[in-house]
């Protein structure tokens, strides 16, 4: 949809330059702009464009007006948020299992103690260790669909 909307600027909107992206030439060696390349370059160059608004990527391919300028800024800013809440999601995701395997590990720990402190066998206290980590990652489990209330 970006590299459409890129592609629809170049051509349908009002230009105060006088010149658009398509209307620039494909590299310094070459006397051909895109507009003389056909439909499908011109297309996949704006396909292009909109996937480098959207990564740390980067093209030749840049805003020649005042539209195109002001929709590359859109679009940049678009990406930052997409981005950034993306980063955003991951890092709650992985805060979220580092405080449930810190929770796990504390309850193991404190166990651990209290059997050991109270002359358990150590044998004894690996076992009943590994039974509780077992009853721990039972209760973990997802729950099936029809117990989550949103779905």
């Amino acid at each position: 949809l970006m590299g459409c909307t890129w592609f629809a600027i170049s051509q349908y909107a009002p230009s105060d330059t006088g010149r658009t992206w398509a209307s620039m030439s494909l590299g310094q060696s070459s006397p051909l702009t895109y507009e003389d390349m056909g439909m499908g370059y011109q297309y996949f160059t704006a396909a292009h464009w909109s996937l480098t608004q959207m990564t740390p990527g980067s093209m030749q391919v840049q805003p020649e007006n005042s539209c195109e300028r002001i929709y590359n800024i859109i679009c940049l800013i678009i990406g930052m948020i997409f981005f950034s809440s993306i980063i955003s999601q991951l890092s709650a995701k992985l805060m979220q299992y580092r405080s449930v395997r810190h929770d796990r590990e504390e309850k193991l720990s404190q166990l651990s103690h209290w059997l050991g402190k109270h002359g358990i066998k150590p044998t004894l206290v690996v076992a009943a260790r590994r039974q509780a980590q077992d009853r721990i990652l039972r209760s973990e489990k997802p729950r099936p669909t029809d117990e989550v209330l949103l779905l």
